[in-house]
This record gives C-alpha cells, sequence and structure tokens, in this order.
C-alpha cells in the first residue's frame, strides 16, 4: 500500500480520512471489504515519512497497515481530510 505524500507528513496520533485512490484486488485492504473511492478512518502511528504506519477502523476493530511499495504499489491512500479537533 501507497500512502501520499501529505499523509506521511502527519504527526503520529494525527486522526484522519483517507480515500481510496486505487486498490489491488488482493491487497489487504480489499480482503477487509474495502473498494475504490471508499472513505477510511485513520490514525497515524509513527513520525517517520519513510516508514509510515497507520492504523485503519474496520467496523468495530483497528487494524494496523504499513506501507509498502515492495509488497503492495497498486493500492494508493490520498489524505482527505485531517480531524485537528481530536
Amino acid at each position: 500500500m501507497v500512502f501520499d505524500a501529505n499523509m506521511r507528513y502527519l504527526h503520529a496520533g494525527a486522526k484522519f480520512t483517507a480515500r481510496v485512490f486505487a486498490i489491488s484486488p488482493e491487497s489487504r485492504l480489499a480482503k477487509y471489504g474495502f473498494k475504490l473511492h471508499d472513505s477510511i478512518e485513520c490514525e497515524m502511528l509513527t513520525e517517520s515519512i519513510h516508514d509510515c504506519k497507520i492504523n485503519v477502523v474496520v467496523g468495530d476493530t483497528v487494524v494496523e497497515f504499513k506501507e509498502d511499495y515492495i509488497i503492495d504499489n497498486r493500492t494508493w491512500l490520498i489524505l482527505e481530510n485531517v480531524h485537528w479537533d481530536k
């Protein structure tokens, strides 16, 4: 999964909404039921712009995802909205 540059610069703990810009049918995100153009509630876990990890809300569960160009470079998330008040 690949994150857009704006997502990578969020601070650890930032809560935000990301949009599925592209998705591989074999991706972990697709296996959790997400589709193209879905909005996803997320939280940034890391400060590094090169080793990003996020939590994604999946129903009543929170699942950790790591940005990885090698394993899945056909699934892209783009920053949609930062929840500055949370």
